[in-house]
């Protein structure tokens, strides 16, 4: 795997990049009409709009910070590993197959799904939203005893700060990524999978109560990124449904059609064809975890409104719930 030192990471400021990409701008094209613009959905406003890729999934400055002084950021760096994976992602949608991609690939994409999940607005937004949530738990649990306490008063740049120490470790998450089992999935062009503000989405059909279920490191999560309009790439946590050797092991008559399309699946490196249902879970799993913006190839996004209209809570994103 290529490794990334923090010294590395981190370099004196490039004062001619102002607008920074938080989903890069390499995968936003491959869901543009024409390689340049976008169909955006603005979930808080509710409004659609086309946008050229520069314009979106960025903010200026979202890297830059100063630390004893010295004006440093992240975005030459981010920058050199969207170039390694984005020559793979093109390799996959290109041959719509996953079957050529080397270890060394592998672990290169791997890296670029934890450091897509780390970088976004809606990754950083869940440092304020947990600081708040603590602040009111704690005020809630001492007030009787104690009064009121200082209030916590962590600001953007420390929530930058704490995103920035996250991306530094991004390597602890490379193997729970790679050792995953991969698959891709297909959409016909007439119903494209959507990307998102923070498109790595995760999802978990075991309930753990009160511990949760989804974190990367949670038994059975599944990861998905999508790749284009029309390829995902599926991270599943092998199991008896979907780990090749699982499958295998159970006699014919005993697999069902989805076993076996994800048996062909990860045995050849193929696509599986998604259905309808199996196409709306993709895009309703990007509304839920956005931050605040869709992207897609057409300007449909009737069910984005109708998820919002069902429950609000999805036109601001999942946020940390406490019991």
């Amino acid at each position: 795997m290529v490794h990334f030192a923090s010294n590395q990471f981190i370099m004196p400021k490039n004062s001619q990049t102002i607008t920074q990409h938080y989903v890069p701008q390499f995968l936003l094209r491959h869901f543009s009409e024409n390689n340049k613009r976008v169909w955006v959905f603005d979930k808080r406003e509710q409004r659609v709009f086309c946008s050229n890729v520069k314009n979106v999934g960025a903010e200026n400055r979202f890297y830059d910070f100063q630390l004893n002084g010295e004006d440093l950021g992240m975005e030459d760096a981010l920058a050199r590993y969207e170039s390694l994976s984005s020559s793979i992602i093109q390799k996959i949608i290109s041959s719509e197959s996953i079957a050529d991609i080397s270890n060394s690939d592998r672990q290169i994409l791997s890296g670029f799904v934890a450091i897509q999940f780390l970088r976004t607005r809606r990754s950083r937004d869940s440092y304020l939203e947990l600081a708040s949530e603590l602040e009111k738990r704690t005020q809630e649990i001492i007030k009787g005893n104690y009064g009121i306490i200082d209030k916590f008063d962590v600001t953007e740049e420390d929530a930058k700060i704490s995103q920035i120490q996250s991306l530094l470790d991004f390597d602890n998450l490379v193997p729970l990524i790679s050792s995953k089992s991969w698959l891709l999935q297909k959409s016909p062009p007439s119903n494209p999978f959507w990307l998102s503000d923070h498109p790595v989405v995760m999802q978990n059909h075991n309930d753990y109560g009160p511990y949760g279920n989804i974190s990367l490191a949670v038994k059975y999560i599944e990861l998905y990124l999508p790749l284009s309009s029309g390829l995902v790439l599926a991270m599943l946590c092998p199991s008896d449904f979907n780990d090749l050797k699982g499958i295998e092991m159970l006699p014919n008559h005993l697999k069902t059609p989805v076993m076996k399309k994800i048996e062909l699946a990860l045995k050849t490196g193929t696509p599986v064809l998604c259905d309808a249902s199996n196409i709306k879970n993709q895009n309703h799993l990007q509304v839920r975890f956005s931050g605040r913006y869709i992207f897609s190839s057409t300007n449909d996004f009737s069910l984005a409104t109708k998820m919002i209209s069902d429950n609000p809570k999805f036109a601001t994103g999942v946020k940390i719930e406490f019991l």
